[in-house]
């Protein structure tokens, strides 16, 4: 799986990297801040058409074979559902940063059992499969990765903005909250490579007013298998609704005692 994943996201890198800091048209969706560009759009393309083909090769009824997509929300669960979001972050690739994500879970019978998020302009991925843990793998060296615990005060926590400017102003009222208490708080963007970075302890926790599946089914499955937890604000276990792609997921995620901690002041 480690290697059809690989193939399926250089796929959309490749397409990503054709227009990425290139004059595109840029779409509103539900929003001003929620965008798509046809970078996303041919990234999903060339990723459903080569996981389709790789698992028919490897012996798989296309008939099993299903996607949950971010562009046009395709939904076609199956009993091997790969949940793709092609392009997280469509805001910073559309400004020429470089903080975006390729992400795609694969869901067997409900369950995520590998979680794959790849850099598209640079040679890194996290890799994680359900109960043998997560690698991250950049320029051919591989790391694996394990949540740290850290003092409560000493925690440098991030958090990500929201397409809804409500959800937005939600967030950002939390960061006030919660600087008092610990040592930094950061706005960072894309949910997929924060959370990544959880779990590489660059941060001991992130905050999201919240996500679709898409955006969250493969960097939670890195986080658990990391050591850490991903909960709602209530403090409560995510659980996916596949058939309602409008569901989104607040989160918060990190450290399981940090995680208790951060709940208390939300």
């Amino acid at each position: 799986m480690f290697e059809l994943l690989s193939e399926a996201a250089e796929k959309g890198a490749q397409e990503i990297k054709k227009l990425y800091k290139k004059d595109i048209e840029v779409r509103a969706k539900t929003s001003l801040a929620d965008v798509v560009t046809e970078a996303d759009e041919n990234s999903q393309k060339a990723i459903v058409k080569h996981l389709l083909a790789g698992m028919k090769r490897k012996g798989f009824n296309e008939a099993e074979i299903g996607f949950i997509t971010e562009e046009e929300a395709g939904l076609k669960p199956a009993k091997h559902t790969f949940i793709i979001d092609p392009l997280d972050g469509t805001s910073g690739f559309v400004f020429g940063t470089d903080r975006f994500s390729i992400s795609i879970a694969y869901m067997v019978e409900g369950e995520v059992k590998v979680g794959f998020i790849r850099h598209p302009l640079k040679d890194l991925i996290y890799f994680a499969e359900k109960g043998k843990g997560v690698a991250k793998i950049e320029n051919g060296q591989k790391e694996i990765l394990k949540i740290k615990e850290k003092p409560f005060r000493e925690s440098f926590v991030s958090f990500n903005s929201n397409s809804n400017p409500q959800k937005s102003i939600e967030m950002f009222q939390i960061a006030i909250d919660l600087t008092p208490h610990i040592l930094r708080i950061r706005e960072q963007g894309t949910l997929i490579l924060s959370m990544a970075a959880v779990a590489e302890n660059k941060f001991q926790a992130h905050i999201a007013k919240g996500g679709a599946i898409w955006d969250v089914a493969a960097a939670k499955l890195v986080i658990e298998e990391a050591g850490g937890v991903v909960l709602d604000l209530g403090g409560k276990e995510l659980e996916y609704e596949t058939d309602n792609l409008k569901k989104k997921y607040p989160l918060i995620c990190g450290n399981q005692e940090l995680v208790k901690e951060l709940l208390r002041y939300l």
